[in-house]
């Protein structure tokens, strides 16, 4: 696959697994949904609204992210994205080690999964 296709699978990836969470009314769903899986950890079905703002901020960002990626894919867009797979990565296996819900390591292993890809595509000469 060629970067561009990298760089839209890899938004499709993202606007999958973020768009439930741009919205006050499907974040709760899709955290209820979660908190319900038998992975252990801490709960993370309830959240007052200041933290679930923060929680709808960072989907629609990522969700608009995502589209724009879809639609005007490009090497610096994978580059970017990239580097911030790698942010978020670790931010993530951060917050498991500090008792985050066990669920947030699978999402890290995905986020190192798509870096990993990305990577090799953006290193890659078209």
């Amino acid at each position: 696959m060629n970067q561009r296709s990298i760089t839209r699978a890899g938004a499709w990836y993202d606007l999958l697994a973020t768009i439930g969470f741009a919205t006050p009314w499907t974040a709760r769903l899709v955290l209820g949904a979660i908190s319900t899986l038998p992975l252990g950890g801490a709960d993370i079905s309830t959240f007052d609204e200041g933290q679930l703002l923060f929680i709808t901020l960072m989907g629609t960002v990522v969700t608009m992210w995502s589209v724009l990626r879809i639609m005007r894919p490009s090497r610096e867009k994978l580059i970017a994205d990239t580097i911030a797979r790698a942010f978020f990565a670790t931010w993530m296996i951060r917050a498991a080690t500090l008792g985050a819900p066990r669920v947030v390591l699978i999402f890290a292993g995905l986020e190192l999964a798509w870096m990993i890809v990305q990577g090799f595509a953006a290193w890659a000469t078209e």
